[in-house]
């Protein structure tokens, strides 16, 4: 009697699936941002490349730091309260999430200048060179220049704040926005340093900032020095934390010898004291050592 055939033998299990891959974690440092101020998008777990926008205030430029990817995002001083949109995308995904902008309660600050000044604030001139200007700080990005906290333009003792940022300006009794910058008073001919490395990407006189000029930082920050006296550098230049960049003085659209410092993420202006994480104080002498 012939044997039965052996049964065949048993498949092997299919491997199990491989796990999910995790989706990227963004992180909003912080998620909520008051006017005038910007905060860090982090982007966790992705090769990227990283791209992404907050709301109507403009892109993100994103870099890679420490592993992960990172991007500076500011709200306007002039945002109206509550909450933007902020959508982050990378190869195969997207996260979409939001900020909430609070209000900060600017002050109103008033000055009075001659009619000739006035109306520089409606020369074609000055509309020119704010698209000049927008350009500039359109073409921003790349990793960041700078490493630590930013230093103080001026070093004096007492430092003379005279218009604060953000405050809503009346020039002779016409409102024209708010304030891009910190006013810094100081005698003329005062040094101006530059607070971070950078590069020059302006140094020329402007109608209503006089003699000016403009630093990338890198990661679409940028930094503006207005109404000098005197320009110590040139465009393409780059520069050291503390090397000399001009001197105060009251060119262009001024009542008198002052420096008018802003702080830009991109073309929204922001709040130059968040670029330090000390108070606001004079810092060391300028570590900068002409060769």
């Amino acid at each position: 009697m012939t044997p039965p055939a052996p049964a065949p033998a048993a498949s092997p299990a299919p491997p199990p699936p491989p796990p999910p891959v995790p989706a990227p974690e963004v992180i909003l440092e912080p998620a909520e941002v008051p006017q005038g101020r910007w905060l860090v998008v982090r982007v966790l777990g992705t090769s990227g490349p990283v791209t992404g926008e907050l709301a109507e205030f403009g892109p993100l430029h994103f870099f890679r730091q420490g592993g992960e990817f990172r991007a500076l995002a500011a709200v306007p001083a002039a945002a109206t309260p509550g909450p933007r949109p902020v959508t982050v995308r990378w190869p195969g995904g997207e996260w979409q999430g939001e900020v909430r902008v609070v209000p900060y309660p600017f002050p109103e600050d008033r000055i009075t200048v001659t009619p000739g000044q006035a109306a520089s604030l409606d020369d074609p001139r000055a509309a020119e060179e704010a698209l000049l200007l927008r350009r500039l700080r359109s073409q921003g990005g790349g990793p960041p220049l700078w490493d630590g906290p930013f230093g103080l333009p001026l070093r004096v003792d007492p430092l003379r704040i005279t218009t604060q940022f953000g405050e809503i300006r009346y020039v002779n009794g016409r409102r024209t926005g708010q304030h891009s910058g910190l006013d810094l008073g100081a005698p003329e001919g005062t040094p101006v340093y530059a607070p971070a490395p950078g590069r020059v990407v302006l140094a020329r006189e402007l109608l209503l900032t006089g003699n000016t000029v403009l630093l990338d930082h890198g990661a679409n920050l940028f930094s503006l020095y207005g109404h000098l006296s005197a320009i110590a550098v040139a465009e393409g230049d780059r520069v050291a934390r503390g090397q000399v960049l001009g001197a105060v003085g009251s060119t262009g659209l001024s009542t008198g010898p002052h420096l008018h410092w802003s702080v830009y993420i991109g073309n929204v202006a922001t709040d130059p004291t968040q670029a330090m994480t000390a108070a606001l104080r004079p810092p060391p002498p300028p570590e900068f050592t002409p060769e």
